[in-house]
């Protein structure tokens, strides 16, 4: 998301407030929805719908909270500087991201 809102910024955001930028970061930050699993939760259950995983659906919810408050934790402390630095912060998670995934799927 950091590198989407990085594009947003330079196609739409160019003379945006920096306050203004922050609260756009802050809400790409946003966790997952409980709503979402709720519904998808109802599907499965209520109507018997297949194809769907529900546990799965939670634990994705769960963690997002978690990281949802580190981010923005980050993000406030940080201030300016963090939307300044989106892109390479960006560029980073995504890295960090393949090597957990390279990790994981080595073992």
């Amino acid at each position: 998301m950091s590198l989407f809102v990085s594009a947003f910024f330079k196609l739409f955001m160019r003379n945006g407030s920096d306050p203004a930028k922050l609260a756009t970061v802050l809400s790409s930050h946003a966790a997952c929805s409980i709503i979402a699993y709720g519904q998808m939760n109802k599907v499965v259950v209520n109507e018997g719908v297949g194809g769907y995983d529900p546990d799965l659906a939670f634990d994705i919810v769960a963690i997002s909270y978690q990281i949802t408050m580190a981010l923005n934790t980050v993000a406030c402390l940080a201030g300016t500087g963090y939307v300044n630095n989106l892109p390479l912060i960006g560029l980073g998670m995504l890295a960090a991201s393949a090597a957990v995934g390279k990790i994981g799927s080595d073992s």
